[in-house]
């Protein structure tokens, strides 16, 4: 089974990282890497996420100094094993257990390099605030393989969430977030991922 290494940047998420945690771990897909990096909490974040470790041998704690967001993602990377890497961030999680095993198994059986999927947005009890309406030049994308520059313009539109793609770690290769960039880290991470030749879905 085609291992998957989930990585999530923790920062005082203390009163949502269980839920993002579990979501990972429920997955009917159950060759994971889960690497959690706690980038200098204050809260019981990392006590937390010890829990799990001692409970799930998939499960990985890094602690480090703060350094922000896009330096904890790239240590990440700098440990991840897997065939595939999926960011997650600490208030995110997958509704769906059988969301991976399906991911991966359309990018084996296409060979893909990036696939991304949708999301909604809910509050903090899990209610829905809204489902994002896929607009007609994103649907007749769907289920297509494209390459490069035709994913960065049809699908993407403006949309640089890392959470929503599974992307083949090779082709990260030396690619790094640029740790002077305090927002909108993953804009330039995808432009420099999507500069190659890739096949995308």
């Amino acid at each position: 089974m085609v291992k998957v290494s989930v990585l999530i940047p923790i920062y005082n998420s203390a009163s949502f990282i269980k839920e993002t945690i579990k979501s990972v771990l429920n997955q009917s897909h159950r060759n994971i890497e889960l690497l959690l990096i706690d980038d200098g909490s204050i809260d019981s974040s990392p006590f937390i996420c010890k829990e799990f470790q001692d409970k799930d041998s998939r499960v990985q704690v890094i602690s480090k100094q703060n350094s922000g967001v896009s330096d904890t993602r790239n240590v990440g990377l700098s440990l991840a094993t897997g065939k595939y890497i999926m960011f997650l961030d600490s208030d995110d999680y997958w509704y769906d257990e059988t969301f991976l095993e399906r991911f991966v198994a359309v990018a084996e059986e296409n060979s893909l390099d990036i696939l991304r999927g949708e999301y909604k947005a809910v509050d903090i009890d899990g209610n829905d605030l809204f489902v994002k309406e896929i607009d007609a030049s994103k649907r007749k994308c769907q289920n297509v393989i494209l390459e490069s520059a035709a994913f960065l313009d049809n699908i993407l539109q403006r949309e640089f969430f890392l959470p929503l793609c599974l992307i083949r770690r090779e082709v990260i290769d030396d690619i790094r977030f640029n740790i002077n960039r305090v927002f909108l880290e993953d804009i330039e991470f995808f432009i420099q991922l999507l500069l190659k030749p890739l096949r995308c879905f």
